[in-house]
């Protein structure tokens, strides 16, 4: 394995995907039923859909990173029980392998683990178990899974909060390296400050709306309505970077868009 592409490609690629993964359980929470969704990419609308046909891959393929840190990390479940892993098989690779001038890394202590969890550790073990439950077992039709055991989407969110700060604590900071840029951020976009401005007043007229990621306010579209009554949309968006997938150009930015109409 060369150690060089594992810290600088690898596992910050894991990382983000599992980062992906939190921001996707933090918003599927919020609709019982998924909402539609629409994607820009480069600004042109590509695709429209409901809010799933986002969250179920990205949950899913999170999932499967998430189960792959804790494994290189040395963690993992035996008898119900957050524990090392006694041997490793032939090719893989884990955190045991890097040193620093103190030596070898050791695999990471599941005590040590479960006591940074400031909600309990109890919590933090139910919450990293159900990593492993959960990718190995209830893969298929995640979101209804979800929405059927809430408190495994809590679990896993948990822990998917958590699982990405092990890496940096265990590997990056021992070793020296900087954290890498695994978070998801977003920005304004340019030119539409007069618009959200806009949207953040019309929101405060509507009980129990937020503004903090609204950035666009406008009609749905120049097509003649039937109805002269006017339409607005209130735009849920995220913003997410392709990092080698294989439908986008690394770098591609993708503009995710989750619609509530509202009449006016």
């Amino acid at each position: 394995m060369n150690e060089t592409r594992l810290l600088y490609e690898i596992l910050p690629y894991r990382m983000y995907a599992v980062a992906t993964l939190n921001r996707a359980l933090q918003l599927r929470a919020k609709w019982s039923d998924a909402p539609s969704m629409t994607i820009y990419v480069d600004g042109k609308l590509e695709i429209e859909g409901n809010f799933d046909a986002f969250a179920n891959p990205a949950i899913e393929a999170g999932l499967v990173h998430c189960r792959a840190l804790l494994e290189f990390l040395g963690l993992c479940n035996r008898n119900a029980a957050l524990s090392n892993i006694e041997k490793r098989h032939r090719g893989d690779f884990g955190i045991e392998h890097f040193k620093n001038a103190a030596g070898h890394l050791k695999m990471v202590d599941p005590e040590a683990v479960l006591k940074r969890y400031g909600g309990g550790q109890a919590e933090a073990e139910k919450a990293l178990l159900c990593v492993f439950h959960v990718a190995n077992k209830s893969l298929a039709h995640i979101t209804q899974d979800l929405k059927d055991h809430p408190e495994q989407g809590a679990l896993l969110e948990i822990a998917s909060r958590g699982i990405p700060s092990l890496v940096v604590s265990y590997l990056y900071t021992p070793l020296g390296i900087p954290a890498p840029d695994y978070k998801i951020t977003s920005r304004p976009r340019d030119g539409q400050a007069r618009s959200q401005l806009r949207a953040r007043r019309m929101l405060g007229s509507h009980r129990g709306a937020s503004a903090d990621h609204i950035v666009g306010l406008g009609n749905t579209s120049e097509r003649p309505r039937k109805s002269r009554r006017n339409r607005a949309i209130f735009c849920l968006i995220e913003e997410f970077r392709s990092t080698g997938f294989p439908l986008f150009a690394d770098g591609a930015t993708l503009i995710v868009a989750v619609l509530n109409l509202h009449r006016l």
